[in-house]
């Protein structure tokens, strides 16, 4: 939990923190290597408990030389705003918050964050998933967790595709 000092602390970063909607989405993607978006509303309890978590982890990634410039953010979307239901819309968001990981500047590809969720997990992942700590692992994909989501160290950004793996 964050005493009141340090909620306030947060609270001056909260006007630089990124606000996507339909307009700005793709571009802000697109301008960093690995950012977590969290989709939530200001009614949700779940949505303002993440809040401070959420701050406090934007503060974090200014401050950190390796996640800065241009290499991870954190941003947020109201999902309630005319210009985001869209945005949310499209982007299949059923539960607030919704935590999704966009990697490689791409706007269109995307993942769940299924990790823990607080700062110190999230900088572990971003951290852990900038592609200079991933190198390629050959023909295999190298797993590890990180603060609870798993980070797959084979994955390079020469290119894109899917792939499916699991049972049935």
């Amino acid at each position: 939990e964050f005493d009141e000092e340090e909620e306030m602390e947060l609270q001056q970063h909260i006007d630089s923190l990124p606000q996507l909607d339909d307009h700005n989405f793709d571009e802000l993607i697109e301008r960093f290597e690995v950012v977590l978006v969290a989709f939530g509303a200001p009614w949700c309890p779940w949505s303002q408990r993440l809040e401070p978590v959420w701050l406090k982890t934007f503060q974090r990634i200014e401050e950190d030389e390796e996640l800065s410039g241009g290499q991870a953010m954190v941003a947020k979307v109201d999902c309630t705003q005319p210009d985001a239901q869209r945005l949310c819309q499209r982007q299949h968001i059923h539960a607030f918050p919704t935590i999704r990981v966009f990697r490689h500047s791409l706007a269109h590809a995307h993942e769940n964050y299924l990790g823990d969720r607080d700062s110190d997990a999230f900088i572990d992942f971003l951290k852990e998933s900038l592609p200079h700590k991933r190198p390629h692992a050959g023909n295999g994909l190298k797993k590890e967790k990180v603060a609870g989501q798993v980070v797959e160290a084979g994955m390079t950004n020469q290119a894109e595709g899917c792939r499916l793996q699991g049972t049935l």
